[in-house]
This record gives C-alpha cells, structure tokens and sequence, in this order.
C-alpha cells in the first residue's frame, strides 16, 4: 500500500511530479537536489539512450510542487541517509528502460535495495485482465 503527500522535503525523500500522463520520481537528496534518470535536456523518456541517473536541481525536476511518499508496508528501507548516498553513488549509471529500469524502479532501488514500479506492475494487470488471462 502506498500513498503520496505534499509536505516539507527531507534528505531521503522518494518524491514525486506529475508530467501528465505518467509520473517521474526521484529521490530528494537536501540543499535543492534530486537524483533521478533523465537526459541532458529533460525526461527524454523516448529517447533512452540518452537517459542516465543525474543529480540535479529541484528546480529541473519540478517547476511545482511535488508529493513525498508515505510508506505503509513492511518492507525493510533503507535510513534516510543511506538512501541518499545510495543515490549518489548512482551518478552516471546508464540502462534506463520504461518497463524494467524506470525513474521508479530507481527511487524504490534506493529506498529498498530493489527495484521495482508500482505503475508497470498495475498496467501490467490491467492488460491481463483486458486480455481475460491469470496472472
């Protein structure tokens, strides 16, 4: 279970923006900084080659407000700073792939030391469903 809020940043923090039809997530390092997969110019989800994990300024992640999200299950995350160095340490890595390797997969790497998207794996089940099969 998951849910999102909007509230004061801290180091460690898996946030949120919202780019209409998806969401981009990241991981706020402190001192205006996010670590997320993007390209030289923005997200460049279409253009994946040119995607790697960047520490940039909040303000290249949002122009707005972003969400911070609220954890409610039991898995084992990671401190808040070592989620941070973790995400640091992450700088420059390549291989950004929408269904397998995405911004979200990246946040919950660094929270949870594995990576995984709550999106992809809805969509996934809707397709299934859609499609009349069993997971």
């Amino acid at each position: 279970m998951e849910s999102w809020t909007v509230k004061p940043l801290n180091p460690g923090d898996h946030i949120r923006v919202s780019r209409g039809s998806y969401y981009h997530h990241g991981i706020y390092l402190g001192n205006g900084e996010v670590a997320h997969y993007c390209g030289p110019e923005g997200d460049d989800v279409f253009a994946p080659e040119n995607v790697e994990v960047r520490i940039t300024p909040m303000s290249r992640f949002t122009d707005g407000f972003c969400e911070v999200k609220e954890y409610y299950d039991k898995r084992k995350r990671r401190s808040p700073e070592e989620i941070v160095n973790y995400a640091k340490s992450k700088e420059g890595t390549k291989g950004y792939d929408p269904l397998n390797n995405n911004c979200e997969h990246f946040a919950n790497e660094c929270v949870y030391g594995e990576g995984f998207s709550q999106f992809v794996d809805d969509t996934r089940s809707r397709i299934r469903e859609l499609l009349g099969k069993k997971k």
